[in-house]
């Protein structure tokens, strides 16, 4: 489940990162247990990135590194830091992956276009397939000092 919820999240932080055209360089995880203990963990990343499944897989790497399972997990916040516009060069001769890492971000981009074309739910990952996740994408609640705005200025 705390896979599932990460590539839900990290899908979620990729579709913003692409539209903002923007990358990071540090991955961020936050999580809330049951007895609403909250504990928060950073990682510095080889380079920018933007792409959903190397922001879940290295997310999942740093929950599995700093998660006691001592209580059940309540909520879970994955984001990115020190960004960078999406056409900043990088030093591609210390990273022999850099090639994966290329093919990665065009596959993620690509994947963003159709959803964006054929809705959210017409290409996932097969690990999301029985996974119940909430609903990102619907309206939050609105704050009740928004709605008598309204009545002050009138």
């Amino acid at each position: 489940e705390v896979k599932g919820g990460l590539i839900a999240l990290a899908q979620e932080l990729e579709k913003k990162l692409i539209e903002k055209k923007f990358s990071g360089k540090s991955l961020h995880l936050s999580v809330r247990d049951g007895l609403l203990a909250y504990q928060e963990a950073k990682m510095n990343l080889a380079y920018p990135v933007q792409n959903a499944s190397e922001l879940a897989e290295s997310g999942f790497s740093l929950f599995c590194q700093t998660w006691t399972w001592k209580h059940p997990v309540r909520a879970m916040t994955l984001r990115v830091s020190d960004l960078f516009p999406q056409q900043t060069a990088v030093q591609r001769a210390f990273f022999p992956d850099f090639l994966r890492h290329e093919k990665k971000e065009r596959l993620g981009k690509t994947i963003h276009e159709l959803q964006k074309r054929y809705g959210p739910q017409s290409v996932q990952p097969a690990v999301m397939k029985d996974f119940h996740q909430a609903d990102l994408l619907r309206p939050r609640a609105t704050m009740p000092s928004n709605c008598f705005s309204a009545l002050r200025k009138a």
